[in-house]
Formats: C-alpha cells, sequence, structure tokens
C-alpha cells in the first residue's frame, strides 16, 4: 500500500520568526502496512535530526496515498519500505 508521510521540523538555533525555523516535507512510502509506512517514514525523519544537534522532528503524519489526487502528490519523492533514501532526494 501507499502512503503519505509528512514530517514537520523545527530548528531550535534559530529565532520562531525566522522563515527556516520551522518546515515540513513529504515522502510517499510503499509499505505492507500502515505501522511499517510510519516506522520508516520515522526512521527517515530521524536520519535527518541526527545530522544536527538544533534540528528535531516535532510531528508525523501517515494518511492513504490514495486520499490525495494524483496531480498533488505525482512529484513527492518515493521510496519502498526498507528502502533507504537520501535527506537531498526527501527534500530535507
Amino acid at each position: 500500500m501507499k502512503f503519505l508521510y509528512t514530517a514537520w521540523f523545527r530548528d531550535t538555533a534559530l529565532s520562531e520568526g525566522d522563515n527556516h525555523y520551522e518546515w515540513s516535507a513529504c515522502i510517499m512510502i510503499n509499505a505492507p502496512t500502515e505501522r511499517e509506512a510510519k516506522e520508516w517514514g520515522d526512521y527517515l525523519a530521524m536520519q535527518r535530526v541526527v545530522q544536527s544537534q538544533s534540528i528535531y522532528l516535532f510531528n508525523a503524519t501517515l494518511e492513504n496515498a490514495g486520499s490525495w489526487p494524483r496531480k498533488k502528490i505525482q512529484n513527492v519523492p518515493k521510496v519502498d519500505y526498507g528502502e533507504q533514501i537520501s535527506g537531498l532526494q526527501i527534500g530535507w
């Protein structure tokens, strides 16, 4: 099944008024179950977090990709469960 994983990050080294203080990024995860998709998305998001001492993951959501119009998500990076993908490819 395909799921849309959205992660929200914050950079505590920046002030709340800074445009880069908070941001989100989405990836499409193809996984056998919703639980596995969430676990893999969280794992990939944490790979971004461990690269910095000031960035943390403050929220993440998972939705069935079928609930989104194809045009809105056609350019979202795609990954299979267990597949490594770089933060640059994801956009975070």
